[in-house]
């Protein structure tokens, strides 16, 4: 028995490969007619002499097979590939090693020493413009109001606030979180701030050096199987975990400086636990597609087809989210660009500063690419009828909402902010906003139908396989959501004042574009589906 994936030869009763652990089908055999070439000499029609053995007689033409009862092999339904009991279980764990782990060490390293050279390469363009939009917020506020703590000296300056190792945490959706603290004989003063500001697009780097390590590990043994690859996937999650959360504990930010009668300190730290988690769940994830790219190097998640179970629903999910996300990215980030650069020439001739802005436009790549990213984020949420939502809570307990929506425009929960929001929606209409951002709608719809159209072709039209390529699409659709929001949570105290806090979030609630996306995703792959039966119909 021959694999249809790699054609490796198999034992006959065996239920999968030994190569690289496809389902076989299983065979039966069942009498029916089968035939051989006569060992007659003569023709059974003319009687002329033919020689050896022959197919058909070369005097009449006759036939000089003999139809006998045969054995025909049929294809009956393969067993479930990856039934779940405690053995396959078993199986699954008794193949961790430290064999293993040491042949997944080297790759782990590679991975994690190119993620930091290409940071550099991220990190160089930007750290000026950065910096200086920090201590500019920095001068103007917290530092001019520390002076004023009993020293006759202005406060030294910080020094870089935003640094290399900043970046890297930020490509691994780690976002800092700042403790202020400020004392002297008639004050003291202490403060949290936790920023989440990511620039998705950085995620690429990390990204790539999982995909990296696992084309690297899975170059080592070609004839592993799934099981075996993903065991390698979590042994290079769970070290390329290790080493970036222990990289964390040198990155943030650390500001002491104390005089007579006072003291000041300022301290950014990173998340250990949760950058743990990233590295081994991201990894492992990531590194899996890299084994299996290393395969053929043409497919990724297309490999799984056949192999395991709903493994075409699994690949037709994750393809079309990453197709569509992709196609919203490039999308917003050419419009950025052009955005950008009618900026910077309206500027130059009326001759007006931008103020903060023109720091940003100095880096027009990396501003417009870092806008692409996100808004399409938003856009693509928006798309699936979630409106994006800015929510604030003051230092007085006061709630604020307002948002948009593709269909109805800008709103606000408080009377004082409608005029503003009707304002916006006018100067929208005016340039044909609305109509853009709902047209928009266009590109999930396809891809989702095509992918629901694929997936009946390769014979994954039940209900089931299309729940799961829903699932999974709609996974992907919170996930972004999720890391794509910006926020800013903060605690102040004073011994005059006590204690007080506000919040502000922009983004897209993930929970409900989970739901929203599942249902959109179900109904244009069962549309899909439809398209594909009625072509194969005509």
């Amino acid at each position: 028995m021959y694999c249809k994936i790699c054609g490796t030869a198999n034992l006959e009763h065996a239920n999968y490969c030994m190569n690289d652990g496809a389902v076989l089908p299983k065979i039966k055999k069942s009498g029916v007619l089968g035939y051989q070439k006569s060992k007659s000499l003569f023709c059974s029609n003319c009687g002329k002499e033919t020689g050896d053995p022959t197919n058909y007689c070369m005097a009449c033409g006759t036939s000089q097979t003999v139809y006998l009862a045969a054995a025909e092999t049929v294809v009956s339904p393969a067993i479930p590939a990856g039934t779940l009991n405690r053995a396959s279980a078993e199986r699954f764990f008794s193949g961790f090693s430290i064999a293993l782990l040491k042949k997944a060490l080297i790759p782990s390293i590679i991975a994690f020493a190119f993620m930091l050279i290409v940071s550099i390469g991220a990190y160089l363009p930007i750290k000026d413009t950065l910096n200086s939009l920090f201590m500019d917020s920095l001068s103007s506020g917290p530092l001019s109001s520390l002076n004023e703590l009993g020293s006759d000296k202005d406060l030294p300056e910080p020094g870089d606030i935003y640094g290399y190792t900043d970046t890297v945490m930020a490509a691994h959706f780690a976002a800092p979180e700042y403790h202020v603290q400020a004392e002297s004989e008639f004050l003291n003063n202490k403060g949290s701030i936790e920023l989440t500001f990511l620039p998705i697009f950085l995620f690429l780097i990390p990204a790539a050096s999982f995909i990296l390590a696992g084309y690297l590990f899975g170059r080592q043994d070609q004839g592993g199987n799934l099981a075996e690859r993903f065991r390698g996937s979590l042994c290079i999650g769970a070290i390329y975990g290790v080493l970036i959360s222990i990289f964390s504990l040198f990155s943030g930010f650390s500001y002491h400086v104390s005089g007579e009668g006072f003291s000041v300190s300022i301290n950014a730290g990173y998340p250990f636990f949760q950058l743990l988690f990233t590295g081994l769940l991201g990894g492992t994830l990531l590194t899996f597609m890299g084994t299996l790219f290393s395969k053929d190097h043409r497919r990724f998640t297309g490999h799984l087809q056949g192999r395991i179970p709903f493994g075409n629903s699994l690949h037709q999910g994750f393809s079309a989210f990453i197709r569509i996300y992709a196609a919203f990215a490039l999308l917003f980030t050419i419009f950025a660009a052009f955005k950008i650069q009618e900026l910077k020439d309206t500027a130059g001739i009326y001759s007006f500063s931008l103020g903060p802005f023109s720091k940003l436009l100095e880096n027009a790549a990396f501003f417009a690419t870092s806008f692409g990213f996100q808004f399409g984020s938003y856009v693509l949420g928006m798309t699936n009828f979630i409106p994006l939502s800015f929510f604030g809570k003051g230092g007085n307990s006061e709630e604020f909402e307002f948002g948009y929506s593709l269909f109805t425009g800008f709103y606000a929960n408080k009377s004082a902010s409608m005029a503003d929001a009707a304002s916006i929606n006018m100067f929208l209409d005016m340039n044909n906003g609305p109509l853009f951002l709902r047209l928009c709608i266009i590109i999930p719809v396809l891809f989702l139908i095509w992918g629901g159209y694929s997936l009946a072709k390769n014979g994954g039209s039940s209900f089931l396989s299309l729940s799961v390529f829903s699932l999974v699409f709609a996974m992907m659709m919170s996930i972004l959501a999720k890391v794509s929001a910006y926020s800013i949570k903060a605690t102040a105290g004073s011994m005059y004042d006590g204690q007080s806090a506000f919040s502000f979030s922009l983004g897209i609630n993930s929970l409900i574009l989970f739901f929203s996306s599942f249902i959109i995703a179900f109904a244009c792959a069962f549309l899909g589906r439809y398209l594909a039966k009625w072509k194969i119909g005509q």
